[in-house]
This record gives C-alpha cells, structure tokens and sequence, in this order.
C-alpha cells in the first residue's frame, strides 16, 4: 500500500523506492513514537508524504498539483481502501481459494500445479 500511495504522488520509479525505503528507516527509527494503538498505515502515509514534500523542494520542481490538501485526500482515500470488507489478506486469500474451488478440474490442476513449483 505505501509504494502503491508514492506511485499516486511521484512518477519517477527510482525515486518511488529511495523514498520507500527512506520511509522505512524513518518510520523504524520512530516506532517508538507510533500510537499502535491506532491504525499504522496513516501514520506510515504521514512520514512518506513529509519525505515527497521534501523531495520535491530540494529539486525545486514541486509539482502544482502536490499540496498539502491533497496529501491528506490521497491518505483518505488509502484508509478507506484499507477498510473495505474483503481487504484484510485472509479474506483475499478465502476468496483466491474459492475462485480456484469454483474451476474445472484441469483447469484447478494446472493452477495447483504451478503453484507446488515455487
């Protein structure tokens, strides 16, 4: 989800990932700072948004759509995602299970099979 969020926000791919893992290394020197009592993905969201800002000033080159507002819209629109009934990875994984249930034999032996490979 959080490289999926700095795609919406920098086009550069080698600049996506430096602030991925910069985001992880702030975010990991911080932790003790984290409420985790409250949901992490907006807190990890926060910091990564901070490093693009960041980003786009030392280049000088902040794009005219990049602000603040919309920083906190594209978070809220990641906390809703993240909400969603069917979103949590065991319920993704039920249903992969039953659309996998639901095939002809060969065709559930060809997936069952290629999956046993890795």
């Amino acid at each position: 989800m959080l490289m999926a969020y700095l795609r919406t926000l920098v086009d550069d791919e080698s600049v996506v990932d430096d602030l991925f893992q910069e985001s992880m290394l702030v975010a990991w020197r911080r932790l003790d700072e984290c409420d985790l009592s409250r949901p992490f993905g907006p807190w990890l969201r926060g910091i990564a948004g901070r490093l693009v800002l960041t980003h786009y000033r030392k280049r000088k080159t902040l794009p005219v759509f990049l602000n603040e507002a919309l920083l906190t819209h594209v978070d809220q629109q990641f906390e809703s995602i993240s909400t969603r009934p069917g979103d949590t990875w065991d319920e993704k994984v039920v249903a992969i299970r039953e659309c996998i249930a639901g095939l002809s034999a060969s065709h559930r032996a060809a997936i069952e099979d290629d999956t046993s490979m890795n």
